[in-house]
């Protein structure tokens, strides 16, 4: 037995895969307007930012371990390095960054 709902998200039906399910997709709810003061209220404690932060670190450090995410991205980076509209802001906000005094590290 399927029901059928209207999306509070984007207005379109949709079958349930749960009974309490409101929105048609992930993107419907990550957009709706109720999810996003939630999250601008979450977002305003230090203790979820620094989560937040790590959980982005854990992850990207796992994909970055793996040689086929690495060759990946260093194609695309190849590829966008030979277009003098990458290249050219790039090297003036390294030119930029050097006369304000250098890098922060």
């Amino acid at each position: 037995m399927s029901t059928i709902k209207t999306c509070e998200g984007c207005g379109q039906e949709f079958k349930l895969n749960f009974p309490k399910q409101r929105y048609c997709s992930r993107s419907c709810w990550h957009t709706s307007a109720e999810n996003q003061e939630a999250m601008l209220e979450r977002w305003q404690h230090p203790e979820f930012q620094a989560l937040v932060r790590e959980v982005n670190r854990e992850a990207m450090l796992k994909r970055w371990r793996n040689p086929e995410y690495q060759a990946l991205i260093s194609e695309m980076m190849r590829e966008c390095w030979q277009k003098p509209e990458y290249r050219v802001p790039v090297i003036e906000a390294i030119k930029a960054a050097a006369k304000r005094g250098g890098s922060k590290q």
